[in-house]
């Protein structure tokens, strides 16, 4: 045999971190198909929130982070990081790690599942497992009642495992410091704003411990900077020369009389184990991070808010900014092993990792949630995608959102719009207007309104040098001169913040506003403005969010509202009536509307805490909800959605600590070299053959950690034999084979997209000739488990089959005898490897050389005739299947055996031959004989004695029988039957007369017959009785009159 390659490229967006949804799915009315669901798109954009970061010393390449998607670990420096929350509270928000690196022991600081107290969590596992192991931190309020748990962080005493320390960040509501003296099996306050003389606050939050002198601590405080204690934690005094909130605190490692406090007012140094301080005069920002070089501790780096790392090589005298001038590090983690490699946890970026003493950062957020938030999504008239992501920056994307681009760092948009006629030029609102002219890279300041958020903006279509924007304030402007100048519109009072601004695409003159406030019109370019409520009824119909216009009818108006529902009009926005939207029940916060670009009576809306996205295919009437398959139950609230301009059935949603998803067909593209057997090397499929099928799977949002498994779906015709996979041409080994399916974990795959799999098959020894295999591919993640199927080029199997069929038959179910010729049943059963029951033919007949008789369709059951004349009778069978291969011949023989004879019947020697005949003799036992089939079951009775025998004919079919006993004088009717094998059937009946004599037989049979006897014997009997009776009647008639008398 000779090996084929089938080669199935199959270019395939796969979607995986894909767990249930967040609503049940209902019908998508007008897209929803099964290669439709929604799928993560945020490589490029980096946005996890990490609170605290940490090294395991023990173990190379071991780190450990928490934020606010809760404890992740990573065993290979960063490269990938693995999800360890299990035992931790649902709202899985961490705040603080620490690590006894003497037990392997990890202790973790997190929020609880309403996210109102937080307590200590302990693992013994490597975080595999987290238990509670925060009792006795609870404490009541100000007013005595209540108990909660506020925990800000906890450190551990050097040299002493057991010991911890935690502490409060507080308002209102009691705090300090606790102490663990048992591994977090129980905590006791021993100091804070209800112990009166321990002399701090109920802050208390960052600790640290002097290790030379663990009774040594200080304290930071949120308002009053450092406090140091000199017993322990149990007193305390405040630091002179520090103030405000302190986030980070750093005992140096080489000597602990220089210290270092980060806060509000930048970085406090102290020399003299703290007690006097300095705040260094180049730093300004606030400082969210410090660590100290373990061998070199001249080198102090420092994490400023939204000015990225920092670093001295004199012990904090001076400091270099080493390029990251933007991010905020909420902690630097320093490798003691090799002090040059560092990690940064930062507030909205992830995590960062440098080998060069942060002179080059590079992400590591391969596995990590995205936590950041996308609240407009946008593309322009060629298809490009822009995204703007709040603290983020502004992003591009040029292939729908596969791979995204940061083109700026504009933080703070509220709303951006594309100039159609020049989509190079795009304006955005937020504390300003700004505008840009090469696509969102650059930026110029146009407008800033004093102490205003700008949320809403609009640009006219027909006069591009038109511009609206209002914000928080409720106030409207507008520049006639792209932007130069602005004015504004004192007529526009809504007092409320303005959401929303449209501008009539077919009449640039009408121009509306959504504000909480009501619905506003301008009929004269925004030159002056009507407040319109007519039918806007309802508690919260005021707060008005977003509005779409219908660009073939633009008197329709759409008008939604923060818990107010969904309005329409149908006359420019003057009477408005309020749409059925009914689904998820309470009162929504919805978003921006969508009016379908290929079918306007279609809209969408968005709502806004529930995650969800409504659809109604006629202009609101009724309303479904939006697949959302593929959207993660983890996402938080739904900021936008976005119909795709150049692909009107892909969407896209941007969340809330979820950044943004697409929906959208996962299979783009498959295409075949070889599209049938005769293709592969020119020579056909034939048994026992391989065929190798490659499939190429492009992913544009692979996550560390995705459990994949593929499974074929082949006919019978093949046999799985093995596979292997590579990732971006690297092979992967940490699969397994079971069957025909393979399951695999993916790991270090950030920014990579190409998974090719190949897959072995061996077509079997018994494969049918001509048989189609008909293949397809099932691929599903455990996050996904209805996954994907998509179909490879079907398979012409040839083969010569030169095997005859098998077969069997019988004969009235295999009965020995039948008692008609016609009507009789034969069970046919054929097989063959290669023919179905369908696609082969019988030859029957009563003869073996089959004489007259035809070839004719296979059936199961066939009413036959036997031919004439009693005795054995024979049919035979022969079967051919499709490629015209005759069975052996087949038979089953069955008697035919029409009736049953009694015949030469005698008793006492006399031929009985007249049924229903009187016969005499004076034989008491007399002989009864006769003639039947061989066999045949005679049966004798008596009648008038009560006797029944059973006989069997013997060979030649004669039976007798004698009784055991004399039969009585008289006349006896006697019943003989016979029933031979085929069930056959016959009978006579007869009187036997027994005497002793002639004469007395015949005085017995005269007396018997004469009528004149019988009336004596019938008077004597009468009279007997009738005496008995009067007896008894003169007795009863005595006894009653004797009992009267005594009375």
């Amino acid at each position: 045999m000779f090996k084929k390659r089938l080669i199935i490229i199959g270019v395939i967006i796969l979607f995986f971190a894909l767990i249930y949804t967040l609503i049940p799915a209902h019908a998508f009315l007008s897209y929803a198909t099964n290669n439709y669901r929604w799928n993560e798109h945020n490589i490029g954009i980096s946005g996890a929130q990490i609170k605290d970061l940490i090294f395991d010393p023990n173990h190379n390449g071991t780190l450990y982070l928490v934020g606010s998607k809760g404890v992740y670990k990573t065993t290979d420096n960063g490269d990938t990081w693995v999800e360890k929350n299990t035992g931790l509270p649902a709202s899985k928000t961490g705040i603080n790690l620490l690590l006894d690196s003497s037990s392997d022991i990890l202790y973790a600081v997190s929020y609880d599942a309403a996210g109102d107290q937080s307590f200590v969590y302990k693992t013994v596992d490597g975080g595999d497992h987290w238990v509670f192991a925060s009792s006795g931190t609870s404490i009541p309020g100000y007013d005595g009642t209540g108990s909660k748990s506020y925990l800000s962080g906890a450190t551990l005493e050097s040299g002493s495992p057991q010991t911890l320390f935690a502490g409060t960040i507080i308002g209102g509501w009691h705090g300090g410091v606790f102490k663990s003296s048992d591994g977090a099996a129980t905590w006791t306050q021993i100091a804070g704003s209800n112990i009166a003389g321990s002399g701090i606050g109920n802050d208390a939050w960052p600790l640290t411990i002097d290790s030379v002198n663990t009774n040594k601590m200080f304290a930071g405080t949120a308002y009053d900077g450092v406090f140091i204690s000199q017993d322990g934690g149990y007193h305390w005094a405040h630091c002179a020369g520090t103030t405000g909130q302190i986030y980070a605190l750093t005992i140096d490692p080489t000597d602990s009389n220089r210290i270092y406090a980060g806060g509000d007012y930048g970085l406090y140094l102290s020399s003299d184990a703290g007690s006097h301080w300095t705040l260094a005069n180049q730093i300004s920002g606030i400082v969210k991070a410090i660590s100290v070089n373990p061998t070199n501790s001249q080198i102090v780096y420092l994490g400023i808010e939204g000015k990225g790392l920092w670093k001295s090589e004199n012990y904090g005298a001076s400091f270099t900014n080493l390029g990251s001038t933007t991010i905020t590090i909420n902690k630097i983690a320093v490798d003691q092993a090799s002090p040059q490699n560092l990690f940064l946890a930062t507030q909205s970026n992830g995590v960062y990792s440098s080998n060069d003493g942060g002179q080059t950062l590079i992400l590591k957020n391969n596995g990590l949630p995205i936590t950041v938030e996308a609240r407009i999504i946008k593309s322009d008239s060629l298809g490009n995608l822009y995204a703007a992501v709040w603290g983020k920056g502004f992003y591009g994307s040029q292939n729908q959102g596969k791979d995204w681009e940061l083109l700026s760092q504009a933080t703070d948009i509220l709303d951006f719009e594309i100039v159609p006629s020049n989509p190079q030029v795009i304006f955005y609102s937020g504390t300003s207007v700004m505008k840009s002219i090469d696509n969102g890279r650059n930026w110029q300041v146009l407008f800033t309104p004093s102490s205003d958020y700008l949320w809403a903006l609009a640009t006219d279509s027909f006069n591009p040098q038109n511009l609206f924007t209002a914000g928080n304030g409720g106030k409207m402007y507008k520049s006639s001169d792209n932007g130069q100048t602005w004015t504004q519109k004192m007529s526009f009072a809504p007092n409320g913040r303005v959401m929303d601004i449209q501008i009539d695409p077919t009449d640039s003159n009408r121009v509306y506003a959504a504000a909480y406030g009501y619905f506003w019109k301008s009929e004269d370019g925004g030159e002056t403005w009507v407040q319109k409520t007519a039918g806007l009824t309802g508690t919260y119909a005021n707060r008005g969010r977003y509005l779409a216009i219908d660009p073939l009818e633009p008197n329709i108006i759409y008008y939604d509202t923060q818990y107010g529902g969904i309005f329409r009009s149908d006359d420019y926005g003057e009477n408005w009536n309020k749409l059925n939207l009914a689904l998820g029940g309470g009162s929504p916060i919805l978003n921006n509307i969508i009016i379908d670009s290929s079918d306007h009576a279609k809209i969408y809306v968005a709502d806004y805490l529930a995650k969800r996205i409504y659809f109604s295919a006629d202009k609101g009437e009724n309303w479904e909800t939006f697949e959302a398959l593929g959207l993660p139950e983890s996402l938080d609230a739904l900021y936008w959605t976005w119909q795709d301009n150049i692909e009107p059935a892909r969407f896209y949603a941007g969340f809330f600590y979820g950044g943004i998803y697409a929906f959208e067909n996962y299979i783009a593209d498959l295409t075949t070299s070889a599209v049938s057997a005769s293709d592969l090397n020119g020579s056909p499929l034939e048994r026992e053959d391989e065929v190798e099928y490659i499939l190429n799977l492009v992913n544009s949002g692979w996550k560390d950690g995705d459990q994949i498994s593929i499974e074929d779906n082949f006919s019978s015709f093949l046999d799985f034999v093995t596979g292997s996979i590579e990732l971006d041409g690297e092979p992967l080994t940490q699969y397994t084979l079971n069957g025909n399916k393979i399951s695999l974990a993916l790991a270090k795959v950030q920014a990579k997209t190409n998974l090719q799999i190949s897959l072995k098959y061996k077509v079997k020894a018994d494969a049918t000739e001509g048989g189609i295999v008909t293949n397809s591919f099932s691929i599903t993640s455990e996050e996904d488990p209805a996954g994907i199927q998509f179909n490879s080029p079907n398979l012409t199997i040839v083969i010569v089959d030169n095997q005859p069929p098998t077969g069997s038959i019988a004969i009235n179910s295999g009965s020995a005898y039948t008692t008609s010729v016609g009507n009789n049943i034969l069970s046919l059963q054929a097989t063959d490897d290669y023919s179905p029951e369908a696609e082969m033919q019988m030859m029957i007949a009563n003869t073996s050389d089959f004489s007259n008789t035809t070839w004719e369709p296979f059936t199961a059951s066939e009413s036959w005739t036997l031919t004439p004349g009693e005795g054995t009778k024979t049919v035979y069978v022969k079967y051919m299947d499709s490629h015209g291969n005759v069975s052996p011949v087949y038979s089953d023989s069955i008697i035919y055996d029409p009736q049953v004879i009694l015949t030469s019947v005698t008793a006492a020697g006399l031929s009985v031959d007249v049924d229903a005949g009187v016969y005499e003799t004076m034989q008491r036992k007399p002989v009864f004989s006769g003639i039947s089939d061989a066999g045949a079951q005679i049966i004798i009775k008596v009648l008038t004695a009560l006797i029944q025998v059973i006989l069997t004919a013997d060979d030649d079919g004669y039976w007798s029988w004698i009784p055991a006993e004399d039969l009585s004088i008289g006349q006896h009717l006697v019943e003989i039957s016979a029933q031979d094998m085929a069930g056959n059937t016959a009978s006579l009946k007869f009187y036997l007369k027994i005497a002793t004599s002639s004469t007395e037989n015949q005085k017995n049979t005269d007396a018997a017959n004469d009528p004149a006897q019988l009336p004596k014997t019938g008077w004597v009997g009468f009279s007997l009785i009738f005496g008995i009776i009067s007896v008894t009647g003169c007795i009863l008639g005595w006894l009653i009159y004797r009992k009267n008398s005594r009375v």
